[in-house]
């Protein structure tokens, strides 16, 4: 099982007109995100302006994530989405889009045949869930926006700090216990890159 943790020292954050975005992985990771060649960048960002627009990103399949806050989503020509925080929507980098609302986001950015799942883990303190990759994905990433968990893994425990990625590698379908010792929220991602 190959894994390892990577610190908020090592992001890369930027400002945009709205607020910040921090890239947190990028694949391949000689991949740069204004060049687009990547296969799948995990970011987040805080959208601090109530009315933006979306960088148009042709050929890019986006999932994005409320961690905290509330935003509205209005993909014209194609459908609306109110996200609350622990709520995915999923699109496409060539639609127009446009947001209402003031937030903290995770997004997942997608090229290729690359395939992708992204869900919250919503827990209070000394809750516990199970969180499984399956055997179709063969990587899963676990950002910790607020709060401190212990992720089981087959032969030790791993503790998880606030703002830090957990990136596992994996070619064998796992199960792994999540257990909370704050209240939680945390971004879990499971890729195949094809």
């Amino acid at each position: 099982m190959n894994y390892q943790i990577l610190s908020p020292k090592s992001f890369n954050t930027k400002k945009w007109s709205g607020g910040e975005t921090t890239e947190l992985y990028i694949y391949p990771l000689e991949s740069e995100y204004g060049k687009l060649d990547f296969k799948f960048r995990l970011s987040t960002a805080t959208v601090a302006v109530n009315t933006s627009v979306f960088t148009a990103l042709p050929g890019v399949f986006r999932q994005l994530l409320v961690l905290e806050g509330q935003m509205e989503l209005e993909h014209i020509g194609h459908h609306n989405k109110v996200l609350n925080s622990g709520v995915v929507d999923q699109f496409s980098g060539d639609w127009e889009t446009h947001s209402k609302g003031v937030c903290v986001d995770f997004n997942v950015m997608t090229t290729a045949n690359t395939k992708v799942e992204l869900s919250a883990v919503l827990l209070n303190a000394e809750e516990k869930q199970e969180l499984n990759l399956e055997a179709e994905y063969s990587e899963m990433f676990i950002y910790l926006y607020k709060g401190e968990l212990n992720i089981g893994l087959a032969d030790k425990e791993v503790l998880l700090r606030e703002g830090e990625l957990f990136c596992l590698k994996h070619l064998e379908e796992i199960s792994m216990l999540c257990s909370a010792n704050l209240n939680s929220i945390a971004a879990l991602v499971k890729v195949e890159v094809f």
